[in-house]
């Protein structure tokens, strides 16, 4: 097996279980501080113990999943580039994030703002006006950057996705700083 073919297996294998360990980083977020409150650790209960190992693997441990896709997004960004780059290779880099990160990014905070629209409209009771309003008033290209809590983009999950395209755009920089500064 060429080192080639053993990073992309390495990445592909990878790729599930980090996947579920960002399912399981989101699941009972709003439960886990007063989790923490309440436990016994001198007598602990067996939901003591679950807790304990709920906090360590979803608040700890599987943390590590977000930068681990961060980074696999930005080693395959500059695969196959190792001493040659320049524009031609950064532009068609672009295209291919336009089409596999952007594309869906506009496209997935689209698909909830269509869906709110359509069940505004079944609803028959004037709170498409209100919504559109509100989409109007905040500008409709915040939905795409800092819609909710001045934060996150309309589909909240996207944030990630957010900042890749923002990091592949300053490739360049990341790249010259890592050759020339790095080193």
């Amino acid at each position: 097996m060429t080192n080639e073919e053993l990073q992309s297996k390495t990445i592909a294998w990878l790729r599930f279980p980090l996947a579920v360990a960002i399912v399981f980083i989101h699941t009972n977020m709003d439960e886990i501080s007063p989790a923490v409150a309440h436990i016994d650790y001198f007598h602990p209960s067996g939901m003591d113990i679950y807790n304990v190992i709920h906090i360590l693997l979803s608040v700890v441990l599987l943390r590590v999943a977000t930068p681990c896709f961060c980074i696999f997004s930005g080693f395959l960004f500059f695969y196959k580039t190792k001493n040659v780059w320049n524009r031609n290779i950064y532009f068609r880099q672009i295209k291919r994030k336009t089409r596999t990160l952007i594309a869906p990014y506009v496209l997935w905070n689209i698909i909830p703002i269509v869906i709110m629209v359509l069940f505004c409209l079944v609803k028959f009771d004037g709170s498409l006006s209100v919504y559109l309003y509100e989409l109007q008033e905040n500008g409709i290209f915040r939905i795409f950057w800092n819609c909710k809590e001045g934060l996150y983009p309309y589909n909240i999950p996207l944030w990630f996705l957010r900042d890749l395209i923002i990091v592949a755009f300053l490739s360049p920089v990341v790249y010259y700083f890592f050759r020339y500064k790095a080193n």
